[in-house]
């Protein structure tokens, strides 16, 4: 089965029927959202300080939008 975002991008009439906003709105939504996790990640990593090498660990399976959805 495919995602649940894709059926929405292909499907954007639906949206509101299977989330509860409008197409419009759940793509500002993804913008708002993604920009603010990139931030959020920034400022994490500028304070970090690294053990293991950048790239370690498991990567997510979902992206954001996926997340969000």
């Amino acid at each position: 089965m495919t995602s649940m975002l894709e059926y929405i991008y292909n499907h954007p009439q639906e949206s509101e029927s299977l989330l509860g906003i409008k197409y419009e709105q759940l793509e500002n939504l993804l913008k708002q959202a993604e920009k603010l996790h990139n931030n959020k990640r920034e400022i994490a990593t500028a304070k970090k300080v690294r053990i293991i090498a950048y790239g370690g660990g498991r990567p997510p399976k979902l992206s954001i939008s996926e997340q969000i959805i």
